[in-house]
């Protein structure tokens, strides 16, 4: 079955979208030629290690913590917050609690 993505016009509730709640899981929102909207879902303690994306990016906080390292630093994200990295800028995210992050991929 093929991902379901956001159509233009459609409001989209980035904790519950497109899934039964108890199934939370990363998925792309919206994709187009010129950018990526990706809804990450992280349990508690899972990691995605040291990687880096060829665009700029932002990280949104939309529910928990995690722990972001980048530019030899580590700094923790919570609800509301937001976090830009120029293209290539190698970086890693840990979920301190069940995050939900909305990554946004400029190409």
């Amino acid at each position: 079955m093929a991902a379901k993505h956001a159509n233009p016009g459609e409001i989209v509730d980035l904790k519950t979208w497109g899934n039964d709640p108890r199934e939370l899981r990363t998925q792309a929102l919206v994709k187009t030629e010129k950018m990526e909207l990706i809804r990450l879902f992280l349990p508690a303690g899972k990691e995605i290690p040291n990687h880096k994306v060829r665009g700029p990016i932002t990280l949104h906080c939309v529910q928990g913590k995690a722990e972001v390292i980048t530019m030899g630093a580590s700094q923790y994200i919570a609800p509301g917050q937001l976090l830009f990295l120029m293209p290539e800028e190698i970086h890693s995210v840990q979920a301190v609690e069940d995050t939900i992050l909305l990554l946004t991929i400029i190409f």
